[in-house]
């Protein structure tokens, strides 16, 4: 059983340029986490920094989550984004980030395979549900308690 009762779909957008041709290509990665807790609208606050933006939301994700690949289901871990970018092979792992490129959703949320993915997010938005760009990142030990906190907007 999974310390926290929610379930979440985290987004990252890969920018990669093409070695021989020196084309650059997009794609999508959706990581399922579950045991997550995620609180949404006005009622988020930081309790160091006071409130967040209105609609905002606060995703705590225990570093030892139950973490899925969203496409193949395979069992991830997690890595800081420095690591993660890193890799030749990024399977078997997951990462989050500031920025526009990663973005999350309550539940499990698995888009069409051919959803561009500079669409992604308005794709995800009109079907139904809020998505959270993630604006802030930290990583925390809460008495042994090793934990991602993510700030969406």
């Amino acid at each position: 059983m999974e310390m926290f009762p929610h379930t979440a779909t985290l987004f990252l957008l890969r920018r990669e340029t093409e070695r021989e041709s020196f084309q650059s290509r997009t794609s999508w990665e959706a990581f399922v986490l579950r045991g997550v807790l995620l609180a949404e609208g006005q009622s988020v606050k930081r309790r160091t920094e006071g409130p967040e933006q209105s609609g905002g939301a606060s995703l705590v994700i225990p570093l030892a989550v139950r973490a899925e690949d969203g496409r193949t289901g395979r069992t991830l871990r997690y890595l800081a984004p420095a690591a993660y970018k890193r890799l030749a092979d990024r399977s078997g792992f997951w990462t989050a980030e500031a920025g526009p490129d990663c973005f999350f959703t309550a539940g499990q949320v698995l888009p069409e395979e051919d959803w561009p993915p500079e669409k992604l997010r308005q794709l995800l938005e009109k079907h139904g549900g809020s998505v959270y760009g993630v604006s802030k990142t930290e990583l925390r030990d809460y008495g042994g308690l090793r934990h991602l906190t993510i700030t969406g907007a």
